[in-house]
Formats: C-alpha cells, sequence, structure tokens
C-alpha cells in the first residue's frame, strides 16, 4: 500500500471554510462589513460544521459572490445602499 502524503480537503472533495476574518482578510473588507451583507441577505449562506459554532463560508462561493460584486474604492456600503439626497422642495 502506497502512501501519497497527507491529502488537503479539497483534494478528498470537501470545500475549503473560511471564517469571517479570514473573508474580510482575504477581500479586503470588514468584518462588520460582512455581518451587514449577511443581515442583508445577499451573502452566501454559512455552512454547517459539526461541532462547532463559528460560522464558516465556503471559498467557491465567497469568490463567486466578489467576483460578481467587486468592492468600489473610495465607497462605503452604506453609501451605495441609501438613495441619494435630493434638495428638491428643501426649505433653504
Amino acid at each position: 500500500m502506497m502512501n501519497h502524503g497527507p491529502h488537503t480537503p479539497e483534494e478528498e472533495g470537501v470545500p475549503k471554510l473560511l471564517t469571517i476574518s479570514e473573508i474580510a482578510e482575504r477581500h479586503g473588507v470588514s468584518r462588520q462589513t460582512l455581518h451587514n451583507l449577511r443581515r442583508r441577505g445577499v451573502f452566501p449562506p454559512p455552512v454547517a460544521v459539526e461541532n462547532s459554532t463559528r460560522a464558516r463560508f465556503d471559498a467557491d462561493a465567497v469568490a463567486a459572490y466578489f467576483a460578481a460584486n467587486p468592492k468600489q474604492p473610495g465607497k462605503k456600503l452604506e453609501a451605495r445602499l441609501k438613495p441619494p439626497l435630493t434638495t428638491e422642495g428643501d426649505p433653504q
């Protein structure tokens, strides 16, 4: 019987899972932004991990989310979500 060395989870067909902190570091966003995206229901759902209470996310699903929703430099998430203020009818 030959030993081919250690296998990574990806080699065994198990998806790579990331924590919120790992996602924030890897994709250059804050943890709070990720929590806001989750609360709005637009971020990929967490994957259940046996014997763990920490939320973990499929790395491929997270990468696909950020590929489809690129970060806009200089724009805060909340500013992108709110409609612009209008000056029509505002008393001066």
